[in-house]
């Protein structure tokens, strides 16, 4: 049981590799992030059959324990931390270091996956943005290794524990699936085995995760006792194994239900190399590679840098001058490498040796580290990310031009509280007001708060509703393909009494190109409805409006700038080829019979001036081109303005492009 395996080191490559390309972008692997779930198994079988073989020779301590695993874990990680400081310092906005502070401490303490939980939202900083976010599974496993030993001291390592972990699979799994069905909003519980409300519930927390650990402590178990499969088993089991972690990586894609009993196939896959890799096995030759070994060695090296240096690039590519090396995934990938190998020879091996490294320095060491790091997040929270220091570089008349996307977005999502959603969907009052049905994606959702903002203008006339329906559920109305969200989305829709109730139904989404192709396929399947829609196209988009407004910025640290000058210099950055698509949408849309609304139009009626600011600076947009509240209510007046509640009650209603009554 003692002896070291070179299989499991290449079984590291395997697991590690697939992670790193994921997060690269490599299409081919679209579900590389089950890398994440192998490195739980080897943890799982590693360390419990560690624990139980020390138990039963009467040599395990819990203080060796948590040292052993403080040195395995804590100096690389630190000295990534450490190193992601001075980056984030330089290249982040205050929201960004504010958020990156945060997830030090949570890091450090290992409950980031805890925290990014909490953080997971549509609106929020993008995750490919945030260094640390890859640390939630070492928070999963350090949380797991906090009662693991604590059970085998209390039970032993016997039949009592072998239940235990079997209770705890099985329990763990069916939380990981089941769990998808538990809904923050009406009805809490879906009928449906729909992954669908709380997914980054269960992706990140313990509670859905140990079962992948936990199978890992069962095959340690198996193995004390008996050997691995041998013969033509071993080989099966191998190939098997191989098999079902390949067909993951390349197989498995952001929409697959994740943890859930598509997770099986990782895991298991796992699991049976472990049993039947060997030396002497196809499998374990191949994984027994100096190559893959040696990748295997400086995985967890390689794991903690990718990450950290992905991100930096991409918030530094947000930067007017940047050199294109930072666009390079090659190149960062070699740059993990690099790290990994440096940190894994000059940290990671010297922290491990006891005799180099005492258990009194090692205390010390870890120990200072932790306090620093904690504090130094706890610097960046308590500022706000430096903000005073941010602004003060710009001139207070222009600071408007300081977007703090998450204040827009906590405002946003403040707004749309779950009972206000809740409201949305609800039935139709019994009153003689004409019935809107608001259907589409997030964009809808800014057209409804343009209707709930200005309940002054529209309430008399009109009581407004909403279904959400992302846009890529309309291209498989009629197609064979599935997507479990949308199935989920159009089942709501069939089920709903609004479609039938309503006078109007208004299709608002980031419409795509594909968009042109399924119009008509869901025109014929809203049936007799299909003569009640109005059709909005595309709204206005925008590179990045953060860091272009604060590129404005600091071109002009000493000229005070207006909102109608920012709003003109903003229009350079709008997205123009949205035109030629609202051209060709308006064509389908009219040969189709629908009245078409021209959104753009609403923000951008002064030729090639956009609005983006209001006249006291306040942003229309919290990202590319989604509206805040505040827009929102300006998009409504603006409206209401064209004359939207009189002409829609129009008999000879056809074609309404705002648009080209502005124009002329």
């Amino acid at each position: 049981m003692n002896r070291y395996r070179l299989e499991i080191d290449g079984l590291r490559a395997l697991a590690v590799l697939p992670v790193i390309f994921y997060h690269a972008g490599f299409d081919l692997f679209s579900g590389g992030f089950v890398g994440v779930d192998v490195f739980f198994v080897i943890s799982g079988y590693l360390i419990t059959s560690l624990i139980i073989q020390q138990t039963k020779e009467g040599k395990f301590s819990l203080l060796d324990f948590y040292e052993r695993r403080a040195r395995r874990i804590l100096p690389a990680l630190f000295l990534v931390m450490f190193c992601s400081i001075p980056l984030a310092y330089l290249l982040m906005k205050p929201n960004q270091l504010e958020a990156f502070s945060g997830s030090l401490i949570a890091a450090t303490l290992f409950f980031s996956n805890i925290l990014f939980y909490a953080e997971s939202d549509y609106f929020g900083i993008a995750s490919e943005l945030k260094p640390l976010l890859h640390t939630w599974s070492l928070a999963v496993e350090e949380q797991y290794y906090l009662f693991f030993p604590l059970l085998v001291l209390l039970i032993g390592s016997g039949k009592l524990l072998l239940a235990c972990i079997c209770t705890g699979i099985l329990l763990s799994f069916s939380l990981s699936q089941f769990g998808g069905n538990l809904s923050l909003v009406y009805p809490f519980i879906e009928k449906e085995w729909l992954w669908v409300d709380v997914p980054s519930w269960a992706f990140f927390n313990t509670p859905t995760r140990i079962w992948e650990i936990m199978t890992g402590a069962l095959i340690g178990l198996y193995l004390i006792e008996k050997d691995k499969f041998k013969g033509i088993y071993g080989e099966i089991s191998g190939l098997l194994g191989i098999c079902l972690i390949l067909v993951s990586v390349l197989a498995f894609e952001k929409s697959t239900p994740h943890p859930s009993i598509y997770t099986l196939a990782p895991v298991l896959g796992t699991a049976l190399i472990i049993l039947g890799a060997s030396p002497n096995t196809f499998v374990g030759k191949v994984l027994s590679t100096k190559i893959l070994v040696a990748v295997g060695l400086i995985s967890y090296s390689a794991y903690l840098w990718h990450y950290p240096l992905f991100a930096f690039s991409k918030i530094a590519m947000t930067t007017e001058e940047n050199p294109g090396i930072l666009n390079n995934e090659i190149i960062l990938i070699m740059a993990t490498f690099v790290f990994a190998y440096l940190s894994f020879n000059f940290i990671e091996k010297p922290f491990r040796d006891r005799k180099k490294i005492t258990r009194k320095q090692v205390t010390i060491v870890l120990f200072s580290s932790a306090v620093i790091l904690v504090l130094a997040g706890i610097i960046g929270k308590s500022t706000s990310g430096f903000k005073n220091q941010y602004y003060e570089a710009i001139l207070p008349e222009n600071r408007f031009l300081i977007i703090d996307r998450e204040q827009l977005n906590e405002q946003r999502n403040s707004f749309w509280s779950i009972s206000r959603r809740n409201q949305m969907v609800k039935s139709f009052d019994n009153d003689d007001r004409d019935k809107i049905l608001i259907v589409g994606d997030s964009h809808s959702e800014d057209l409804a708060a343009a209707f709930e903002t200005n309940s002054d203008l529209f309430y008399a006339d009109f009581q407004v509703r909403r279904l959400p329906l992302l846009e890529k559920c309309f291209s498989l109305i009629r197609s064979v393909e599935t997507d479990r969200l949308c199935n989920r989305m159009i089942l709501d829709y069939q089920k709903s009494s609004l479609p039938n109730n309503a006078n109007y139904i208004f299709l608002s989404a980031r419409w795509s190109e594909d968009s042109i192709e399924y119009l008509a396929d869901f025109h014929n399947w809203l049936g007799d409805n299909a003569k009640k829609v109005i059709f909005f196209d595309r709204t206005a988009e925008y590179s990045d409006t953060a860091d272009v407004a604060m590129l404005l910025a600091n071109k002009n640290k000493n000229k005070k700038i207006i909102p109608e000058v920012a709003n003109k210099f903003l229009s350079k950055y709008r997205n123009v080829k949205l035109d030629s698509l609202n051209q060709e949408l308006n064509i389908v849309v009219k040969n189709l019979g629908w009245p078409i609304i021209d959104r753009l139009s609403l923000s951008c009626s002064y030729g090639d001036q956009c609005d983006f600011f209001s006249s006291d600076g306040l942003p229309y947009y919290s990202d590319y081109g989604h509206w805040t509240v505040a827009g929102s209510k300006f998009f409504g007046q603006k409206l209401f303005d064209a004359g939207f509640g009189e002409r829609i009650k129009e008999p000879d209603f056809v074609l309404f492009s705002i648009k080209s009554e502005v124009s002329e």
